[in-house]
């Protein structure tokens, strides 16, 4: 965009577009969808291929945007390295982060130039840029820019502060999904961490569940990606207003899933919740996609201190997943590690509900995986009868 223009010119040119930007916030007060502007112009102006844009909210760096390399982890910064970023008015290069411990961690996400952003002796941020600084002609660039940012950041907070805005909601925006309106991967897989160390303390079950959009790619090529962003707007919004609120916790976890952390609830209750779900699920996709063919699949399991490990439970969703899409999709797989039988007891024993009863109640195709990773008809076989589906190869 600049490198053809005169010297005068470019720079010229960039802290005007830089300006314009920065205006934008100060009308709008979107503060992440304009510093991600801001991000975007900075790393387009030095050529870099990655960047990152930093808030400090309650004495964490919390990165709202970010540029080829995501990173969306919050990083705890130490009062003493707050006290030397805030005096410090030029960039960091790389080999300088080492004075500061508690960025430490940012020597490994190839970062070169870390670019303080404070004002009234506040630090306020920071940006992160991939490349080093060629010249001294951009070191007085890159200073002109923390001097303007970091005003027009205070400002902005100022007015967020005086509208009773708390940097709380600030915060939860940096953590949610723009498009689904659900939590980011990074913050639910944190949640589901943190969930699973206090359920081994105080021995709660948990269940999670996954939901997954039937034939994903075959979809898009059908309906075209705008009519994919409604869907996923749709799901997201719908399942918010499903779940427990201040309980269960659902964010996006790939371009065609979503997964949903269900702290200290029994296998005997996840055929309730999956079954009601789902139904709300296909309400809302009949109501804003009523003449395209689409559908839902939900895994769910439920996990009474046998397998406390994040990444196998994750897998085991995706590869239930995996094999309903195979099977036709549009179902509900109950991958549990009790035996079917036993699930079955509990869930009879827990609702009261005789075997016809069962029949009349679940009105949504459901299928449990057994110790061979088989499907097997929960449906069709209340009285336990067993029918066993062998998975697709």
């Amino acid at each position: 965009m600049y490198d053809h223009l005169p010297a005068e010119l470019k720079y010229n040119l960039f802290f005007y577009n830089l300006k314009n930007i920065c205006v934008e916030l100060t009308i709008e007060h979107d503060i992440t969808v304009v510093l991600g502007k801001l991000l975007e112009h900075i790393v387009s102006f030095f050529r870099n291929k990655n960047g990152n844009f930093y808030l400090i909210l309650d004495n964490k760096a919390v990165s709202i945007s970010s540029i080829e390399e995501r990173n969306y982890d919050d990083i705890e910064i130490s009062e003493e390295d707050k006290k030397k970023l805030v005096t410090n008015h030029f960039a960091l290069k790389e080999e300088e982060l080492s004075f500061y411990p508690s960025l430490s961690r940012l020597n490994n996400s190839k970062v070169k130039i870390l670019m303080p952003l404070s004002y009234n002796k506040t630090l306020l941020g920071f940006i992160t840029l991939g490349s080093n600084i060629n010249s001294d002609e951009q070191e007085i660039i890159i200073a002109m820019i923390m001097s303007l940012v970091s005003k027009i950041i205070y400002y902005s907070n100022n007015y967020l502060d005086e509208s009773h805005k708390s940097y709380n909601e600030i915060y939860l925006k940096t953590l949610t999904d723009s498009l689904s309106g659900v939590y980011i991967k990074s913050y639910i897989e944190q949640r589901m961490t943190e969930g699973l160390k206090e359920s081994i303390r105080y021995k709660k079950p948990d269940s999670f569940c996954m939901v997954k959009i039937d034939r994903f790619e075959e979809l898009r090529k059908e309906i075209g990606q705008q009519n994919i962003n409604t869907l996923i707007q749709t799901l997201g919004n719908a399942m918010n207003s499903f779940l427990r609120k201040d309980v269960d916790l659902v964010g996006k976890h790939t371009e065609e899933s979503f997964l949903i952390l269900l702290p200290s609830t029994k296998s005997d209750g996840t055929l309730v919740f999956s079954e009601k779900l789902k139904a709300n699920l296909d309400k809302n996709i009949q109501e804003s996609h009523a003449h395209q063919n689409i559908t839902v699949s939900l895994a769910i399991t439920t996990l009474e201190l046998k397998d406390k490990n994040k990444d196998n439970i994750i897998e085991k969703l995706h590869e239930a997943l995996k094999n309903a899409d195979k099977n036709g999709g549009n179902r509900i797989i109950l991958n549990y590690q009790d035996n079917v039988a036993e699930v079955l007891s509990n869930y009879e024993k827990a609702s009261g509900f005789s075997d016809e009863l069962l029949r009349q109640t679940i009105q949504q195709p459901v299928f449990l995986l057994d110790e061979q990773g088989n499907e097997v008809d929960f449906t069709a076989n209340i009285n336990k009868k067993w029918v066993h589906i062998p998975k697709n190869n």
